[in-house]
């Protein structure tokens, strides 16, 4: 049997029926035997200021980083204000950070479920938040992807889960949480595996010429029309491909019609268009040459 693991769970809204706090619960209620997740609190947490930061600070600093720093892995679950995270849910990370050196995030993995009533399901905030985890050490879950929209609609008077197609959420969600070891996981894998030559294979351009300048241009049509549907982010955090296990994910591009990803599938060399609507399409990943002209 596996051991158990302890997440700990930042909620982002301080209201008490808030959907982040529901969504948080409903992923803890069905949380397998071996994956406890425990909701730490964070509104009693006095705004940080370095002048505390003496031999005896806030004692409520002192129990919330002893509480984080126990845990095996972190879970945000969190709405969006203003295109980023609540105040205090970012005084939280904060009062974790320090003091300097002593971060209870650092190594520890991670994941971020964004929560909104409407269609978007809070990216901004889900994209602003990775972007603090990744200077802070926490190598955050890239799949399955969780901006939860439409929130309002999910769940019954009791806060049960009443969608669906959002029930089968949590166990995608556990799934890979259960596979987070403390210090360790998928994202320090590959970063482990790439200082070790010998787990990559040697390319050699002049055999990949065509396939390069293929995918270059590919890549700059679907960065194109990502740049022109994502609302701008700081450091250009909406710009970059994902890695999955088949290639490379714009992950998911907020439409006034409906959100959707594109994703290079190198295993079918195909280009695949997935809306939220549950449309899809896709094209081959060939050259697109163009056509010889036949006029004298």
């Amino acid at each position: 049997m596996s051991p158990q693991r302890t997440v700990a769970v930042l909620v982002g809204s301080l209201r008490k029926a808030s959907f982040s706090r529901k969504v948080a619960k409903a992923l803890a209620a069905v949380a397998p035997d071996n994956l406890h997740l425990e909701i730490v609190e964070i509104g009693q947490l006095p705004p940080y200021n370095e002048d505390e930061e003496t031999a005896a600070p806030p004692a409520a600093w002192v129990a919330f980083r002893d509480q984080v720093r126990g845990a095996d892995a972190v879970l945000f679950v969190t709405p969006e204000y203003n295109r980023s995270v609540p105040g205090f849910l970012k005084n939280a990370i904060d009062v974790g950070s320090r003091p300097y050196g002593k971060s209870v995030w650092s190594g520890k993995p991670g994941a971020v479920v964004s929560v909104s009533p409407g269609a978007l399901g809070a990216f901004g905030a889900n994209h602003h938040l990775r972007q603090s985890l990744v200077f802070l050490d926490v190598p955050a879950m890239q799949q399955p992807e969780a901006y939860i929209g439409g929130a309002a609609g999910l769940f019954d008077e009791a806060g049960t889960l009443t969608n669906d197609a959002t029930r089968t959420f949590p166990d995608q969600v556990h799934g890979r949480l259960r596979r987070l070891d403390r210090g360790q996981s998928q994202g320090l894998i590959m970063q482990n595996q790439a200082t070790d030559p010998a787990a990559w294979p040697a390319l050699s351009y002049e055999t990949l010429k065509d396939t390069c300048e293929t995918l270059q241009l590919w890549t700059q049509v679907v960065g194109k029309v990502r740049l022109a549907q994502t609302p701008w982010l700081n450091h250009s955090w909406h710009v970059p491909l994902y890695v999955t296990a088949r290639g490379l994910t714009t992950s998911l591009v907020p439409h006034p019609a409906g959100a959707f990803d594109l994703e290079f599938d190198f295993v079918d060399e195909v280009l695949r268009l997935r809306t939220s609507n549950g449309a899809a399409a896709g094209t081959p990943l060939e050259p697109q040459r163009p056509q010889a002209s036949t006029t004298a």
